[in-house]
């Protein structure tokens, strides 16, 4: 990660400002979902059900099956290339 944000560094001072506000923003977003690898489903809108219009019945979403948040194609992404998978 240190090596990543030298290298933003280094781009800044050469004047390639364009392209290192890129890589920052790609560093950036690496590092969300190292950190925070979920997002809210936006099926469900993160409440994990959906409801009757009168409120009483539901049932589980499912792209999030019941749990409200899915992972960030970033994080799918990481763990892929962590797990060695290329499929």
């Amino acid at each position: 990660m240190v090596e990543l944000v030298a290298a933003v560094a280094a781009l800044v001072a050469t004047g390639g400002s364009l392209w290192a506000a890129g890589a920052a923003a790609v560093v950036a977003y690496v590092a969300t979902c190292w950190w925070w690898p979920f997002a809210f489903c936006a099926c469900c809108r993160g409440k994990g059900k959906h409801f009757r219009k009168d409120g009483r019945a539901f049932r589980d979403c499912g792209w999030c099956a019941g749990r409200g948040r899915r992972f960030r194609v970033g994080a799918v992404v990481l763990a892929r290339a962590r797990n060695g998978r290329s499929d």
